[in-house]
């Protein structure tokens, strides 16, 4: 196993609650990433440096950019489209709507077009294993994919789209689990655990899959972003800086997907020292390492 300590940098210095998903568009050669608790969606430019953001009604678990244009958002009232162009909003369907206090969280398209997207209790109430995951297709029908867990995270998928993975970052759980996806109607088949992270530091939040087919996890509270081949090995770690302990999610960007941004959370409740930059959006690179085109709603 491999252990490397790149240079990191903020692009972003957003000290956000909890910033997530960070989703690269290849047309438009930028990052959108969101702050779940501040219910905005950015947008950062690399060639400029300039972050900009929209104010939305809720929180904002995840998102997914649209082949058709505008914006897939996953919000605590459920999935809405919404165009960041006039900021309309309109809404589809809340999966969870009769589950009090609960949202959106993780979500990712699937290599067909398809929007899978967790739930969770906020806050969260342990052992309460009633969230799932959802899998929003472009005619716009909603399925329940994956009951029964706590806190949804780590969504993947294959490079060739035929495997997905998942993962519940509760403590009680603290698992990544993967099985065969169907990419026509995403039916499961298969499922088995991938991951189990008792026995270390960092437990699963946001993923993403390389260009080899490797799962790469934010291991939040272990300061660490990890690699692990699609046999479940860990065959590459990258340290962060010390004050860089809650990263949320990974995702490759840049024209060639060889630069590697990730977003981080902040913890508010503790002392700003030796916090430094978290809750911030970051960027770095691993040489060798190649991500792939991140899907968008086909629709």
């Amino acid at each position: 196993m491999t252990v490397l300590r790149p240079q990191v940098d903020c692009v972003v210095d957003a000290k956000a609650t909890v910033a997530e998903c960070p989703v690269w568009s290849d047309a438009e050669q930028a990052l959108y990433w969101a702050d779940i608790y501040r219910c905005a969606l950015n947008r950062y430019d690399p060639s400029s440096g300039k972050n900009t953001f929209w104010q939305l009604p809720g929180p904002l678990g995840s998102f997914a950019l649209r082949r058709n244009g505008g914006i897939l958002v996953a919000l605590n009232t459920g999935l809405h489209f919404f165009d960041t162009r006039t900021n309309a909003i309109e809404p589809l369907v809340d999966p969870e709507m009769a589950v009090p206090d609960s949202r959106l969280n993780d979500g990712k398209c699937d290599r067909a077009g398809a929007f899978w997207v967790g739930s969770m209790k906020d806050p969260i109430e342990p052992f309460r294993a009633t969230s799932a995951f959802y899998r929003f297709a472009p005619d716009r029908t909603l399925k329940t994919m994956i009951p029964g867990t706590i806190v949804s995270n780590g969504l993947g998928f294959s490079p060739d789209n035929k495997k997905i993975y998942w993962a519940d970052t509760h403590g009680t759980v603290r698992s990544v689990f993967v099985a065969d996806h169907d990419p026509a109607d995403g039916a499961l088949s298969n499922k088995k655990l991938f991951l189990d992270t008792k026995s270390q530091a960092g437990r699963p939040d946001g993923a993403t899959v390389d260009a080899e087919g490797c799962y790469w996890m934010a291991a939040i509270d272990s300061g660490s972003l990890q690699r692990y081949t699609p046999e479940g090995k860990l065959d590459l770690t990258v340290e962060l800086p010390p004050e860089l302990q809650w990263p949320t999610m990974p995702a490759f960007g840049g024209r060639n997907h060889d630069t590697l941004y990730f977003t981080t959370l902040r913890r508010h409740a503790l002392p700003p020292e030796g916090q430094g930059q978290s809750g911030g959006v970051f960027v770095t690179r691993v040489p060798g390492v190649q991500g792939l085109p991140e899907p968008m709603f086909a629709g």
